[in-house]
């Protein structure tokens, strides 16, 4: 979990879009023990508990587990700010499993079959507002709570 990663924009990118089956788990660890990291990280977990499909599961994981939630996702999504290349590309490459990538550096030349890129913010949205219309989806309803 770092800042260059861009989490935050995919958060956003969920609120605007009302399918209550769409999931968002944000899975890593801080590594680096800088008050800016740990800063986003607080500020992803806020952001993830405005909406119940958003969860933020931090920890260390280990390659099993890494290639667990990465063959248990239907997209990978890299919604990177700036990077070259990507580690978690490349596995999920190596598994075959659908990229959401921002067009940055040379994560393009990574996805895999069935992926999708974008510039910027308003396509994330347009693509994840494709994967819903594909899947038929019913608008979004927050939980309410009577006082």
């Amino acid at each position: 979990i770092q800042p260059h990663k861009g989490f935050e924009r995919a958060i956003e990118a969920f609120r605007r879009v009302p399918d209550p089956r769409l999931r968002l788990k944000i899975v890593g660890s801080v590594r680096l023990a800088w008050d800016k990291i740990h800063a986003y990280a607080r500020l992803l977990h806020e952001l993830a508990d405005a909406d119940p499909r958003c969860e933020v599961v931090e920890g260390y994981l280990g390659d099993e587990l890494f290639d667990t939630w990465i063959v248990a996702a239907d997209y990978v999504l890299l919604p990177y700010h700036e990077i070259w290349t990507s580690a978690v590309a490349a596995r999920a490459a190596l598994y075959r499993r659908p990229m959401i990538a921002a067009r940055i550096g040379g994560i393009v030349e990574q996805l895999t079959e069935g992926s999708a890129s974008f510039a910027n913010d308003a396509e994330l949205v347009d693509i994840l507002r494709a994967i819903s219309a594909r899947h038929g989806a019913q608008p979004f309803q927050p939980a309410t709570t009577d006082a």
